[in-house]
């Protein structure tokens, strides 16, 4: 029987139909994955690019996310796919301030934005506690703690706390003071210097007592502590050059760190130490070395390090690092990483001051009020200032936020000047305290008066949730 030639050509077209229906369905496939995996096509550059994703958390969490002028049916703490470019961020939540930025985001990135603070629209300060004038107010680095120095005695207040009874401490003599107090970097450990002879009393918050280790310090006349351990200190011998370090409370003689030091700086990151070679005589042919767990390793040769302004040595992620200034130079060296990553920029008006977050990732270089600002993990730089005659007392405070006294008033802004908030008075301002994110403590001295005001002003709303 001869197929006739219309039944052959309906064959024919079932199978080219099949065929480019299953070309169809893998294609179509392929679009909905890709747009799900947030590829696109760009138009002005005719090609396929694939999108960023921003993840955004907030203090208080479950404020309401507006990107690009364009309400979002998502929260902090959620994520959102956006096109590789610049997008405004803003975060705003009932009875807070509003929170603003504009990011960067790059194709296929994946931007954490975790350290949003947003602030209530109604600041409430009130007082907390009271102590004489003649009182000597010592902050504890952790934001956790203070020491208040009167005659006759030191007490260690909780910022957590700060009307729980203190724990105390009593000289011997009641006419005796402290004339000196310094925290290990963990806030756990101080050493307290006394006005009698100089004396050394250690003082742990495990142990309820002074240990007097004066002739443990006997020919040391000025120390850093080491990060690793909140026992230890390290200190430069003048006369032969060597760094040392060794136990507050061990019997065990100095242990020798490195040699022909001129000068050094510890912090998180471990210790920042020029070093002369032995036969140099001048400031000419030194090193700069970062001395941690992993050994001696090389930041930077200097040809005169006393040209040096500023020294500091930083961690973050296991990044160790040194930022130091020369002139209008400022250079950030993360010499463990492979290959050596220097990071340089000029500040045209030098660096006098540096101030890193309390994770060390975002570091500010200060002079007067322009900043730099450094974010250790992005490799980004940017610059800002400060709208004020006068600047001090910068301090972090936790999440990517530096408190400073600006004209006379308590501001708080972002690493990198952003969301700049005006807290209260300052006037004769000597330290303030930021404590569990959701307070910050202040210390005021009012004009004409015998007393200091430790006041609390809240970040929180009653209703706010966590």
């Amino acid at each position: 029987m001869i197929e006739k030639p219309e039944t052959r050509s309906r064959q024919i077209f079932k199978i080219l139909w099949s065929i480019a229906l299953f070309v169809f369905i893998i294609a179509g496939t392929f679009v909905i994955v890709s747009i799900g995996q947030g590829y696109r096509y760009d138009p002005t550059t005719g090609s396929v690019v694939q999108n960023g994703l921003l993840i955004l958390d907030s203090k208080p969490n479950a404020a309401n996310v507006i990107i690009n002028d364009v309400p979002l049916n998502i929260q902090t703490s959620d994520s959102v796919s956006l096109p590789p470019g610049v997008h405004s961020v803003r975060l705003q939540k009932e009875g807070f301030r509003e929170w603003a930025k504009s990011i960067k985001l790059a194709s296929s990135e994946v931007m954490v934005v975790n350290y949003p603070l947003l602030f209530p629209e109604k600041l409430e300060t009130k007082p907390v506690l009271a102590f004489s004038e003649n009182s000597s107010i010592y902050m504890g680095p952790s934001n956790r703690q203070f020491m208040v120095a009167d005659a006759g005695r030191v007490r260690v207040f909780s910022v957590t706390t700060p009307t729980a009874p203190p724990k105390s401490y009593e000289f011997a003599d009641p006419k005796v003071t402290a004339t000196d107090i310094s925290w290990s970097r963990a806030g756990n450990v101080a050493l307290i210097t006394t006005s009698d002879q100089k004396r050394y009393l250690f003082r742990d918050d495990a142990d309820e007592q002074l240990t007097d280790i004066t002739t443990r310090m006997n020919g040391i006349q000025s120390f850093e502590w080491f990060e690793q351990s909140s026992r230890e200190i390290v200190y430069l011998n003048s006369e032969n050059k060597t760094l040392y370090s060794f136990d507050l409370l061990s019997s065990e003689l100095p242990s020798v760190i490195t040699e022909n030091v001129v000068r050094y700086t510890t912090g998180r990151g471990g210790i920042a130490a020029i070093v002369n070679t032995p036969a140099s005589v001048t400031a000419t042919d030194s090193r700069l070395l970062l001395l941690d767990g992993r050994g001696e390793t090389l930041a930077a040769s200097l040809k005169d390090f006393k040209k040096i302004s500023q020294l500091y040595v930083g961690s973050f992620e296991n990044k160790n690092y040194i930022a130091y200034s020369i002139g209008d130079q400022v250079k950030v060296s993360i010499p463990n990483t492979e290959p050596k990553l220097d990071i340089e920029f000029t500040l045209p008006i030098g660096a006098e001051g540096f101030y890193a977050s309390d994770n060390d990732r975002f570091l500010l270089a200060q002079k007067g009020n322009s900043f730099a600002s450094i974010d250790i993990d992005e490799r980004d730089i940017s610059s800002f200032t400060l709208d004020s005659s006068t600047l001090s007392n910068i301090r972090a405070v936790g999440h990517g936020r530096f408190l400073a006294v600006a004209d006379g008033k308590l501001v708080s802004f972002e690493f990198d000047g952003a969301n700049k908030v005006t807290i209260g008075d300052a006037s004769n301002f000597p330290v303030c305290i930021d404590t569990d994110e959701s307070k910050i403590l202040s210390f005021l001295l009012p004009k004409n008066s015998t007393t200091y005001n430790l006041q609390s002003t809240s970040l929180l709303l009653p209703s706010a949730t966590q």
